[in-house]
């Protein structure tokens, strides 16, 4: 890395220097060099234009700084210039066996340019005969030269001014004259290419000339040559004035172009400014061709006829859309019926006129045909009907029947697709009215659709409902005042809003809504919004009688939340606070919860909710993408929905005791929270026992949130659950109570303090450690959660508390109860334990070796043995079931059991979760074992039988084939299989560090059957019969060698070696094939009888 950043220094003095040396010996030495100019190239272009990845300094310039290519090209074009021939120059550099890449091919365009560029945007007199025989190169090798010579006319084409743009013309349709036109379509490319070049930098000095170039070619039926000729004219058209001539050349390929190239190429006009500039010959010719095309089929015709009115409709702005306000939908329906006649015979011909009226009759007569509703058919025939002018309609109007017939199958219809919504609005913009009835029947199953939501918008705007439906459209509509979609909020507000009389009403609490609804979220706004929220508070409610609107004014407060705008959140969270403590009476206890509970759940499956309908007719998408980007204003879609539920759980606080009496309800929320989503799986995983039937653990769908958001969470939730008195009659007190233990063991220093002040509060739960005594000598402990004071406060705590002979062993164990989790918490702290952080330093290691140093305490001391013992389960918390049943001699039953789980398919990803949970306790008892020795003898059994059931574990999942679907994943698999590798390394490593120190134990810590046990787990079943036939890999052997060496000082090795057992025999005769005998043999403290004996054994 530093090499490299001495490349990138530049020493600018010396490169100036540099090329005015080059300067000069171009200046002076110019006509040796022309001789011999190849090989000037080669040395010149390999270090200024070559892309090779070479370690070069001047390499490494060329690529990262473009002034330096600049003044090579500069230098370079000088000696191009005193050239007489090009022809030769130019067929050695693209006839060498070796390609150009695009950055040579780069470079040599910026040379070639320089060549022909002169003072004051003119060019120099090489030009016209460099550029000749450039073209004439590119006719030769056209794929090799498009990119160059693009690149050169685009340099030249900035360069110049179109008082002298006419060498480039020239030389252009020089070639282009000449060339046979049954070329290649990559030389088309390349010439109308350059031709749109001129045309947008305003380089056309002559139409006749462009007329010239696009008339040449005389037929061509390449999709591709026909597609770069329609776009190049749509351009042209753009930067000139459109002519009869221009429109004729526009058509000149017709016949050759299928009936979809020739709508789609089009297409681009309709959509842009030049259609108001158009003659109806344009129109004429066009639907003409459309409709006598073989390739044409009715329903294309019908649908890009249908294309061609929303693009008018759209232009003129007639679309009508949820945010509108009044004026708005009243000015677009006006619109909708005086601007209707898009559709004239002068455009689309007669012939067309009469298409479009049969289509109309032909759908007219199948009304009542739910097929015809539901296909898209009827809101095509409608747009057009109402797109023609009246008298082309007589024929083909709506009656009061069909009216009728639509509204009988509409409220029979099942379907709620917005292909029927937006029939109905079509038929509601042209004066045909439903009844309130009606609606209420068609909103029944559609009302959280936004289209179905607008006609109704429209049709009360139009005429007002019946008074007498308002409390059934309230209840109805009223979930929707919580919608995450901000246009259902507005629409149904103001369907609502229909209702009520007076519309100047001020205390309505639905009319406060709306006004606050359509304050547009951004700054400038923001304090009118402010304004009409606080009338939603509980006393402005409640001191104009509205009480019966309180369960309105709280589903809308909860819509809002979810707005991405933070000044919001704090005056919403505060109301709703306000709600559960003085509105709930007037609500209903029940209501009010059913109303929380189902927003909670909504956060929960909100990447289940399928936001917009799914469609597949191009042609409605096409008809409801409208929506435009409003400046200075947030996105009302965008919803936070983790910030969501962290302001609701923020809500809660505001009216603890209430909660409390709703556990039932709020502990699954939490706990699905904990145990799916908080980022940390490994606290959650060894708490809710996910392991315990099976180490395969498959993803939830929940997706787990970043650190911050999860602590952020966690956070909001102990805050509220702070406030709890914690009675023993609450749902599942144990489980909570378990949970606030479990916090202790956090990483977080204010998830732990939080966890930590709960569950002081769970003294009166039967099953709590903490008693009522040591209340009073809580806030001691406050220090060991602030980085600052750590360190100081364990010393203290540790050696002062628990040490302290003037305490009761009641108040001792309370305090060891709290350290012992603490201190393994603060195993993983990454940053120091003290008040100062000096350097940078890995601290892990080192807070690891300060920490085992307290545990002596523990493990020396009698009274502490049972939170030293839970210390250990913590350090093999992956095995626990394993290591601390009720029956000891199990353990290796019991893995056995939940390793042979017999699945269809082996998924080696859903095991994942649980390496890495073993790779950190693996982690931990690397820097335990050997830190604290002696005070573990007692606790030997567990640690062994963890590193055996380690090893066996790993090799249950390397013999295992993956499913096929895992196989085409292979960074993934390959990621786990390494480090599965890894935690066998430290298993064994593990082993051996056990057994180097207590090797010379006179106290025979190695009981005689996990001896027995080790050997069997690790040798004799796994690794002996494998080892002999040859399948295991030399790590496995090195492995286990290192530890039979090390066995081999135990007593009760040494005797089963002499006494020719055979699995000693096996060991040594697998030694001896691996190559290793020698060193095995040096190890052992063998008799001659029994080095004899296997002598001749082996």
């Amino acid at each position: 890395s530093n090499k490299k950043k001495r490349q990138n220094e530049i020493n600018t003095q010396l490169l100036e220097q540099v090329f005015q040396c080059l300067t000069y010996l171009f200046k002076h030495l110019w006509r040796i060099m022309l001789k011999d100019l190849a090989s000037l190239y080669e040395l010149y272009s390999k270090y200024l234009f070559s892309s090779s990845s070479s370690s070069s300094l001047t390499n490494t310039l060329t690529t990262n700084y473009e002034y330096i290519r600049s003044f090579a090209a500069e230098s370079f074009a000088y000696l191009l210039r005193k050239i007489e021939n090009y022809q030769s120059f130019i067929d050695y550099l693209f006839d060498r066996k070796q390609q150009c890449d695009e950055n040579e091919l780069e470079s040599l365009a910026l040379v070639f340019s320089e060549t022909c560029q002169n003072v004051q945007s003119t060019f120099h007199s090489c030009t016209k005969s460099l550029l000749m025989c450039l073209w004439k190169k590119f006719l030769e090798k056209p794929k090799q030269l498009q990119s160059c010579m693009n690149t050169i006319y685009l340099l030249l084409i900035q360069h110049t001014t179109k008082q002298n743009v006419d060498i480039l013309w020239n030389c252009f349709m020089n070639i282009y004259r000449s060339i046979n036109h049954n070329e290649s379509t990559i030389i088309y490319q390349t010439f109308y290419g350059i031709f749109q070049l001129f045309i947008e930098h305003k380089m056309v000095i002559d139409m006749n000339l462009c007329c010239e170039f696009l008339t040449i070619v005389k037929t061509n039926e390449n999709e591709e040559f026909l597609k770069i000729h329609y776009d190049t004219i749509f351009k042209l058209m753009k930067s000139v004035p459109i002519s009869r001539e221009i429109l004729d050349i526009y058509y000149r390929f017709i016949d050759q172009t299928s009936s979809v190239l020739l709508y789609q190429e089009t297409r681009k006009i309709f959509q842009s400014d030049l259609i108001e500039k158009l003659a109806n010959e344009f129109y004429i010719q066009l639907w003409k061709h459309l409709l006598n095309k073989k390739d044409s089929k009715q329903e294309q015709i019908i649908d890009w006829f249908v294309d061609f009115i929303i693009i008018e409709r759209k232009k003129k702005n007639m679309i009508l859309l949820s945010n509108d306000n009044d004026e708005i939908v009243m000015e677009k329906i006006n619109l909708l019926k005086t601007k209707k006649k898009i559709l004239t015979k002068d455009k689309i011909t007669e012939q067309g006129l009469q298409f479009i009226q049969m289509f109309i009759q032909n759908t007219f007569s199948k009304i009542d045909d739910i097929q015809t509703l539901t296909s898209g058919q009827l809101w095509r025939a409608l747009i057009l009907h109402n797109s023609l002018s009246d008298k082309d309609t007589n024929e083909g109007k709506l009656t009061v029947g069909h009216v009728v017939k639509i509204s009988q199958l509409m409220e029979n219809c099942l379907s709620s697709s917005s292909i029927i919504a937006l029939t109905i609005i079509e038929f509601i913009s042209h004066d045909i009215t439903f009844t309130t009835s009606f609606w209420y029947t068609i909103l029944k199953g559609n009302s959280h659709s936004e289209l179905y939501l607008l006609a109704i918008r429209i049709s009360f705007l139009l005429m007002s409902p019946t008074k007498d439906y308002s409390d059934k459209f309230i209840e109805l509509l009223k979930t929707n005042l919580s919608s995450f979609n901000s246009n259902i909020r507005l629409l149904t507000l103001r369907i609502l809003s229909s209702f009520i009389e007076d519309k100047n009403e001020k205390n309505n609490v639905i009319l406060t809504c709306l006004l606050c609804e359509e304050c547009p979220l951004n700054v400038y706004e923001f304090r009118a919004k402010i304004i009409h929220l606080q009338k939603l508070s509980v006393e402005f409610i409640l001191l104009n009688n509205n009480t019966s609107s309180f369960h309105l004014a709280m589903y809308y407060l909860l819509g809002i939340l979810c707005s991405n705008f933070t000044p919001l959140w704090s005056i919403c969270t505060e109301l709703l606070g306000s709600y559960g403590n003085k509105a709930i009476e007037y609500i209903g206890h029940t209501y009010f919860w059913s109303i929380l509970n189902e927003k909670f759940q909504l956060v929960n499956q909100h990447n289940d909710i399928e936001i917009v309908e799914s469609i597949d007719d191009e042609l409605i998408n096409e008809y409801l993408e409208n929506e435009v980007k409003r400046e200075y204003e947030v996105n009302d879609q965008s919803i936070d929905y983790i910030q969501y539920r962290i302001n609701l759980f923020q809500i809660l606080t505001y009216f603890p005791n209430e909660c409390e009496n709703k556990t039932k309800i709020l502990f699954p929320i939490i706990f699905d929270f904990f145990t799916n989503e908080y980022f940390d799986h490994l606290l959650s995983l060894g708490l809710f026992g996910l392991s315990k039937s099976s180490y395969e653990i498959h993803p939830t769908s929940s997706k787990r949130l970043s650190r911050k958001f999860s602590i952020k969470t966690l956070e909001t939730i102990l805050n509220l659950l702070k406030q709890f008195h914690h009675y023993q009659q609450w749902y599942e007190p144990l489980r909570l109570y378990q949970f606030y233990v479990r916090l202790l063991l956090s990483s977080d220093n204010s998830i732990q303090q939080s966890a930590y002040h709960c569950l002081l509060k769970c003294h009166q739960i039967p099953q709590s450690k903490i008693q009522t005594n040591f209340l009073k000598h809580s806030e001691e402990l406050v220090p060991l959660f602030n980085p600052s004071t750590c360190r100081k406060a364990f010393h203290e705590l540790i050696q002062g508390a628990l040490l302290e002979q003037n305490l009761s062993d009641d108040l001792k164990n309370q305090y060891a109860f709290i350290l012992i989790r603490v201190v393994y918490s603060k195993l993983n702290a990454k940053r120091s334990l003290g008040s100062t952080t000096r350097g940078r330093k890995d601290y892990f290691e080192l807070n690891r070796k300060y920490l085992f140093q307290f545990l002596i305490t523990f493990a020396s001391n009698h009274l502490y043995k049972e939170h030293f013992h839970y210390f250990i389960q913590l350090l093999l918390e992956p095995f626990h079931d394993e290591l601390f049943s009720s029956n000891e001699n199990q353990w290796l039953n019991i893995f056995e059991n939940k390793i042979n789980l017999k699945n269809e398919e082996f998924h080696l990803i859903s095991y994942e979760i649980f390496i890495k949970y073993i790779q950190h306790s693996l982690l931990l008892l690397k820097t335990f074992v050997s830190k604290l020795g002696v005070y573990i003898h007692e606790k030997i059994d567990y640690i062994m039988k963890f590193y055996i059931l380690t090893i066996k574990f790993v090799d249950y999942l390397t013999n295992q084939k993956c499913s096929s679907q895992e196989e085409t994943d292979d960074f993934q698999v390959k990621k786990i299989r390494i480090l599965l590798k890894r935690i066998r390394s430290m298993s064994y490593k593990g082993l051996q560090i056990l057994f180097k120190l207590f090797d010379n134990d006179d106290k025979e810590i190695f009981q005689k059957d996990l001896i027995d046990s080790l050997w069997l787990c690790c040798i004799k079943q796994s690794y002996l019969d494998n080892l002999l036939n040859k399948t295991k890999q030399r790590e496995d052997i090195v492995h286990m060698l290192k530890l039979a060496v090390i066995w081999s000082n135990t007593t009760y090795l040494r005797e089963a070696i002499i006494n020719d057992r055979q699995d000693a025999k096996d060991l040594v005769k697998c030694s001896m094939e691996s190559g290793v005998s020698y060193y095995l043999l040096l190890s052992l403290p063998l008799t001659k009888r029994s080095v004899t004996s296997f002598t001749i054994d082996c």
